[in-house]
């Protein structure tokens, strides 16, 4: 394989550097998440709360178009979703350019009686107290573009989460938190 004859740590950053450290481990391929953040809540009297906010996994997609290289990794499509739910369970899928992995995720969890958000990037994870001023915690930079991701997607999980009534919004949240997942997009 033309992978094993060159040295993965003579390949230049953004000239698949990553791929190929991953493709020199099977447990890195089938493991490694695009973003992964794990949170550790601590108080004192009370058990530790981690919250983990994680991406896709690396090498999945659901076509050929997904992937930087030619990896069959979208053979498995299943594999895109997690917890057991299949194509079926989604209820919309939306076609966008491709972003060359770059991909946004979000969640909600209840820590120690206050409602908590996480959210990001593949490269970055933050976490807020549901109500606080995220223009202020995250300010979108006007200058970089890369930076100005995350915030972005902050800015936008804030945004919907208050538009919602107080009914909708505490069903969300607690159905989030409940199924323990990370909503992708």
């Amino acid at each position: 394989r033309k992978w094993l004859k060159t040295s993965v740590w003579s390949l230049e950053k953004g000239k698949g550097f990553d791929d190929g450290v991953y493709l020199t481990s099977a447990l890195l391929r089938k493991m490694l998440p695009r973003g992964f953040t794990n949170f550790c809540f601590t108080k004192v009297g009370e058990s530790p709360v981690n919250v983990v906010l994680r991406g896709f996994l690396k090498f999945t997609g659901l076509t050929a178009a997904d992937e930087d290289e030619d990896s069959k990794a979208t053979e498995d499509a299943a594999a895109f979703l997690f917890h057991g739910y299949t194509m079926e369970d989604a209820q919309r899928f939306l076609v966008t350019t491709k972003s060359n992995g770059e991909n946004g995720k979000y969640t909600f969890r209840r820590v120690y009686g206050d409602w908590y958000c996480f959210a990001g990037s593949k490269n970055t994870g933050h976490t807020w107290r549901f109500g606080s001023n995220v223009a202020q915690l995250f300010p979108i930079p006007e200058l970089d573009v890369i930076a100005g991701v995350a915030p972005k997607i902050i800015a936008f999980v804030d945004r919907r989460l208050k538009s919602l009534e107080e009914k909708q919004r505490l069903e969300l949240l607690e159905a989030v938190h409940q199924g323990g997942v990370t909503i992708m997009i």
